[in-house]
């Protein structure tokens, strides 16, 4: 991927790249697919007005678009609060209307314990997840994205983590 946008074509073809990777990292915080297109819209129009002051010496593409993204979530808690709720999406749902439909289905749709559980994270733990398991973004990226050390990065990983699997064992024991 260029790192520079400026010209018409190069921006579709970051389009098309990184489509699929920021409707996840919103899908994944909001779990409603409407406010996901709704703020998708935003924030490539964003990146599309924004794009000549883009420099790629300061930062790598993905993590200014993926700062764009983060700040325009942040805007949509301060309107409208800080609730995720979670909605359960079936498998054809998710292959309709969500990119990358196989990688979500995994974590929302085959496995409706896990994204129970996941909804139940804080949002810092489904962001540092998603970076880490998704997006496979090391620990240098990680923690310029969430603006922390690489060491409190990983400890943020390493909670997350813990926790995921303590609400995921607590919603199978409430199932059984």
């Amino acid at each position: 991927m260029n790192s520079s946008i400026a010209a018409e074509g190069e921006f579709m073809r970051m389009y098309e790249f990184y489509y699929g990777k920021i409707y996840n990292y919103v899908f994944f915080r909001l779990f409603d697919r409407q406010v996901t297109q709704d703020l998708l819209s935003d924030i490539f129009f964003k990146i599309f007005e924004h794009r000549a002051s883009f420099d790629a010496k300061k930062a790598k593409l993905s993590t200014w678009i993926f700062n764009i993204a983060k700040n325009t979530l942040t805007d949509y808690y301060r309107k409208n609060g800080r609730v995720a709720a979670f909605t359960y999406i079936d498998g054809e749902e998710a292959a309709c209307g969500c990119p990358n439909a196989e990688e979500m289905s995994l974590v929302m749709c085959d496995n409706n314990y896990m994204a129970e559980c996941l909804s139940r994270l804080r949002e810092v733990d489904r962001t540092v997840l998603y970076l880490k398991y998704f997006l496979d973004f090391d620990y240098k990226d990680i923690a310029a994205h969430l603006e922390v050390s690489e060491k409190n990065a990983s400890v943020l990983l390493t909670r997350a983590v813990r926790r995921l699997k303590t609400v995921y064992e607590m919603e199978v024991q409430d199932a059984v």
